[in-house]
């Protein structure tokens, strides 16, 4: 079996426990942590033993802390190898099923790591959030994508634009996890779960399920295929980002720039792409 510098694993009787190994430093997430996550789901997708896999944090306090910021200096961006495929995808398109067993505090991108697997055990105790705002950023891996998937377009936006936090009973009402339970008894319910109402099922279904329920929740948005040249991943689209990022950099001496400055600095910049014309109104008094 093999063995990784931030995580453990654990094999029994059909249940892998991949546990994130950096306590010391909340459980947050490095380069070395997303490569050793490939790693082991490479290896756990091609044992025929491994049925269902458990995700959780090393200790009591955090589950995953999120984005280690030692990390994203400019200086170290340069020194850091790249991991290759995205990890939270990955456990996303992982064709068994995955549990994260929330066991403290899920925070940006710890949160985000849950939501990409697909059931949430959360311990009573614990915490969970996206507070990148907070700090004039956004979620980065993916949770602009899979929270509204999860718990509706208007409490996602809520949860973005705030920055607050849940509590476990705040996160089972809204959907965000699949059942809560005290810490001392979270692993306990998560394995009962699994060897339950998961390896019993047929392998081929729970994967077939699982890519086609992807598939359908995660396809191109359909304003893109109805209106050709105007997605993101279009030419103009990608000239409209690049005018944002520019505009963005000559406003970043401030930590939280007013709208109207970068509203003003973007109107200042070239126009670039196509404008939408205005639309007629559908009605019309005369």
């Amino acid at each position: 079996m093999p063995t990784y510098e931030t995580l453990n694993l654990e094999l029994k009787d059909g249940l892998a426990c991949l546990t994130i190994n950096r306590p010391k430093s909340a459980n947050t997430l490095n380069r070395k942590l997303m490569q050793d996550f490939n790693e082991a789901l490479d290896f756990l997708e091609t044992d025929r033993d491994t049925r269902v896999v458990l995700l959780t944090g090393a200790g009591e306090r955090h589950f995953c802390g999120g984005a280690d910021l030692r990390e994203t200096t400019p200086e170290t961006a340069k020194e850091r190898p790249a991991f290759g495929r995205d990890p939270f995808t990955h456990f996303e398109d992982f064709p068994k099923p995955v549990i994260a067993v929330i066991n403290g505090a899920a925070m940006g991108g710890g949160c985000e790591l849950a939501i990409a697997c697909d059931f949430r055990f959360m311990a009573e105790e614990a915490k969970i959030g996206v507070p990148e705002i907070l700090f004039g950023a956004l979620p980065a891996g993916g949770g602009t994508q899979r929270l509204p998937r999860i718990v509706g377009l208007a409490k996602a936006k809520e949860l973005i634009f705030t920055g607050r936090h849940l509590s476990a009973q705040e996160a089972l009402a809204i959907g965000l996890v699949t059942t809560i339970s005290p810490q001392k008894e979270l692993m306990a319910r998560a394995e009962a779960f699994a060897r339950e109402q998961l390896i019993p099922r047929a392998r081929y279904a729970l994967a077939t399920a699982k890519t086609l329920h992807t598939r359908i929740f995660f396809q191109k948005n359909s304003y893109e295929h109805q209106l050709p040249g105007t997605g993101l991943d279009s030419s103009a689209g990608r000239r409209q980002i690049e005018t944002y990022r520019a505009a963005m950099l000559r406003v970043r001496d401030a930590s939280f720039p007013p709208h109207d400055r970068l509203q003003k600095v973007l109107l200042d910049e070239p126009r670039t792409g196509t404008v939408r014309p205005r639309r007629s109104p559908l009605f019309s008094d005369h």
